[in-house]
């Protein structure tokens, strides 16, 4: 199983043989997209707070459903912080 598609292992390809290391990986890959200001963490944890639903469908188990709440929360919570 590969987290990144053929189409962006192609098109990253010279700067993917010269990662080493995941702290490099991600440095790379927060280079190509970007960061999201506080503001904008606090906007899309709010978006993923009214969005959560446990998908017991799926068999997602109650905990990992509470993880998921909880992290937006949290997030949510330390940005009015500042």
């Amino acid at each position: 199983m590969s987290l990144i598609s053929a189409e962006f292992e192609q098109k990253y390809e010279r700067e993917l043989r010269q990662v080493t290391g995941s702290r490099e990986f991600f440095l790379m890959l927060s280079d190509i997209f970007g960061t999201f200001t506080e503001k904008e963490k606090v906007i899309k944890a709010k978006e993923d707070l009214q969005e959560n639903t446990r998908n017991a469908d799926e068999e997602e188990t109650f905990t990992r459903f509470l993880t998921k709440i909880t992290i937006s929360r949290i997030v949510i919570f330390f940005a009015n912080m500042t």
